[in-house]
């Protein structure tokens, strides 16, 4: 049905409990901002490449919006656990042009030596990251420096 709604704009998705992948393969060439929230699916894969703002909350599955080259803006609260490896080495790829990230989730810091091989986020301006960690990871604080040193080199 959405394939067919080329001249969608903006569109909220809540409660959907498809327990498959949220998929439109076919380009959607006027959609600025997608929502989706405490939907039962298994992943999210547009082709939506004007978006410009994305919002997800609930529970952290696979986001392919690879072909979202305009996307600028993204709200991601998961309810579940995400580890520091998955904010390093997988949002960079899904998001690689935002420029304001807000994130919210449950947090364990407890992370391979991969650090050094971490993706970018070469066009972050402004990052809003509110981590929650179990207590024993309060040894392991000073790794969330990772998330810093992932923003990427910018030129004066």
């Amino acid at each position: 049905m959405l394939s067919s709604c080329s001249s969608l704009a903006w569109l909220s998705i809540v409660r959907c409990h498809l327990d498959d992948e949220l998929k439109v393969d076919l380009p959607l060439p006027s959609l600025l901002y997608l929502s989706v929230a405490h939907c039962r699916v298994t992943g999210i894969k547009f082709n939506a490449m004007k978006l410009k703002t994305f919002n997800c909350r609930g529970s952290r599955y696979p986001i392919d919006l690879t072909q979202s080259l305009e996307l600028k803006d993204a709200d991601l609260y998961f309810f579940y656990s995400v580890t520091l490896e998955y904010i390093l080495s997988k949002l960079p790829t899904v998001l690689p042009s935002v420029e304001y990230l807000y994130l919210r989730a449950a947090a364990t810091l407890k992370t391979p030596a991969l650090l050094e091989n971490t993706c970018r986020f070469s066009q972050l301006k402004y990052l809003q990251l509110e981590l929650y960690m179990v207590h024993e990871d309060a040894d392991n604080i000073l790794s969330l420096a990772s998330i810093l040193t992932s923003k990427g080199s910018s030129s004066s």
